[in-house]
C-alpha cells in the first residue's frame, strides 16, 4: 500500500507543481537514515517521501489519529504519534527502535510548521536520537511556494556528520549538533 500510494501521490504532486529533486544520491540506500528538514507546509512530508524507494517513518501530531479515515491511512504509513507539545517516551522509544532496525525517520527540527516561511530554531530532539541510534543523518531542504504550478525543490545534503569536543558537556553538545545541522539546512535553502 505505501509503494503504490507513495506513487500516486508523485503523479498528484507532479500535476500541482513544477518539483524539482536534488541530491537524492545522497540517501543511503540501506541502514538507520535520520532526514532532518525544515517544515513550512503540512505537503513537507509528502515532497520529503515520494521520491524516496524507502519507507520514510514521519513524526506526526497524535491528534492527526483522532481522524477515523486518516487514523488507518498513517498507521499503514509508520506514522510515529507525537503528543502537542512533547516528544513523549514512547516516541522515542519507537523511532530508536526503527532507526536500530535500519529504517528511515524523517524529523523536523524544527518542532512544527514555520508561520512566515522562515527557517526556525532547531529542538535537541533530533541531535540526541541521531547520537543514540549512530543513524546516517541526510539534511533536508524544500524550497518553493505551495501554489498551484509553482516550483518545488527538495533538495537533500551530503550526510551531516559532526563531532563534539571530548570536553564538552553533553548538553552543550547536543545544542551546538543542532545548531550546525539548522545552519546546514538553511544554507540549503534557496530561492528558484
Amino acid at each position: 500500500m505505501y509503494d503504490v500510494s507513495r506513487r500516486l501521490l508523485f503523479m498528484l504532486c507532479r500535476v500541482l507543481f513544477r518539483l524539482r529533486f536534488d541530491g537524492l544520491e545522497h540517501v543511503p540506500r540501506d541502514g538507520a537514515v535520520v532526514l532532518c528538514c525544515n517544515h513550512r507546509s503540512l505537503w513537507d512530508p509528502v515532497l520529503l517521501g515520494i521520491p524516496l524507494t524507502r519507507q520514510v517513518h514521519f513524526m506526526a501530531k497524535a491528534e492527526l489519529l483522532r481522524v477515523p479515515v486518516l487514523r488507518a491511512l498513517l498507521r499503514s504509513y509508520g506514522i510515529i504519534p507525537v503528543s502537542r507539545g512533547q516528544l513523549g517516551l514512547d516516541t522515542i522509544k519507537t523511532a530508536l527502535r526503527l532507526l536500530r532496525d535500519g529504517r528511515v525517520v524523517a524529523l523536523f527540527p524544527e518542532g512544527t510548521r514555520s508561520r512566515t516561511g522562515a527557517l526556525g530554531e532547531g529542538k535537541k530532539g533530533a541531535a540526541s536520537m541521531a547520537m543514540r541510534s549512530g543513524a546516517v543523518v541526510v539534511p533536508v531542504a524544500i524550497c518553493g511556494t505551495y501554489k498551484w504550478g509553482a516550483s518545488m525543490r527538495v533538495t537533500y545534503g551530503a550526510p551531516f556528520e559532526w563531532q563534539p569536543e571530548q570536553t564538552m558537556a553533553p548538553g552543550d553538545a547536543l545544542q551546538k549538533w543542532t545548531d550546525a545541522l539548522m545552519e546546514r539546512i538553511g544554507q540549503m535553502i534557496v530561492d528558484d
